[in-house]
């Protein structure tokens, strides 16, 4: 009997079984469900859809399969979302699953297994973070020329192999959100150079995947080795977590700041360009666009030393 439901998300041995038991409702799965994985698929496929779940992710930094009041909540409102003048019940059984495998048809964002944050290597989790992006299908798919810079799946795999060793480091660091959700170091003699530094192991939406991609990227440029203009730099960046995000997605990044929605409206042009086309030849007008809006975030055309790894 083929399975009727067709998203990977939903379809994985671990937890079929229990999807096709929900999608004839017997039983559905509901507040206080016992199959923890389960719940953490239906979790991650609400915040995938708008319906963030703060107190649900905040423990593990990813979705905690506790099918309580707030995931109750916002299991409700995507009912209401979805099945207008329909009384929500909560409940994931044939019609709400079907609507939630209709909407999500790609897998979604590998969870993590969970553990427990006070009794692992924050900074050996991170490392592993970044390097489940550098290993994913989608990095082999970028491939782009941005002015001077080429950027491929090659040097990504470069990137991931100096992680390994030791050369490239992962480290964890609150203090990062400050200025964003990620940065790279290439200065040795400053904050542990040749260091991707992030302000939390979140790792729970595309978005936050395509922060670390961007990162990567950075890392990409300094084990090339050829010092770059920040704006340009940060060009080639951009373009890179949007082809990123809109493999894993098909959609643009969404952004609450202005003025970095104004960045990625003007990368994702490039981004979809370089996704239909091997090696496109970006536009001057593009690139100016482009490096306008970094400018206009607060960038500084400056020289970074990105001296090699």
């Amino acid at each position: 009997m083929a399975i009727p439901l067709k998203s990977p998300r939903f379809t994985s041995s671990a937890t079929k079984n229990r999807f096709l038991q929900a999608l004839d409702n017997r039983p559905t799965i509901k507040k206080y469900e016992s199959n923890r994985e389960a719940v953490r698929l239906i979790q991650q496929a609400l915040v995938d859809l708008g319906f963030p779940l703060p107190n649900s992710t905040k423990q593990y930094d990813s979705p905690d399969g506790d099918f309580g009041s707030e995931t109750d909540d916002a299991v409700r409102k995507f009912q209401s979302r979805e099945f207008p003048g329909q009384t929500p019940d909560g409940k994931i059984g044939k019609n709400t699953l079907s609507r939630l495998d209709d909407l999500l048809p790609h897998a979604g964002v590998p969870l993590p297994p969970l553990v427990d944050l006070e009794e692992v290597d924050i900074e050996e989790l991170a490392t592993q973070n970044v390097l489940s992006v550098l290993r994913g299908a989608f990095v082999t798919q970028i491939h782009f020329k941005y002015r001077s810079q080429t950027i491929n799946w090659g040097w990504y795999w470069r990137v991931k192999q100096h992680i390994e060793a030791g050369k490239i480091q992962i480290r964890y660091d609150s203090v990062v959100s400050n200025f964003g959700l990620g940065v790279y170091n290439p200065d040795e003699r400053t904050m542990g150079g040749n260091s991707i530094i992030l302000p939390s192991v979140d790792v729970t939406t595309w978005k936050l995947r395509s922060v670390i991609l961007h990162e990567c990227t950075h890392a990409v440029q300094d084990v090339q080795g050829t010092s770059l203009d920040r704006i340009e730099s940060e060009g080639a960046a951009y373009v890179a977590q949007n082809i990123y995000h809109r493999l894993a997605t098909r959609n643009k990044i969404r952004d609450g700041s202005h003025v970095a929605q104004a960045i990625h409206d003007a990368a994702d042009p490039l981004a979809q360009r370089a996704i239909a086309e091997w090696y496109p030849t970006f536009s001057s007008q593009e690139l100016d666009n482009l490096e306008t809006a970094i400018r206009n975030a607060g960038y500084v055309s400056e020289v970074v030393q990105f001296n090699g790894v």
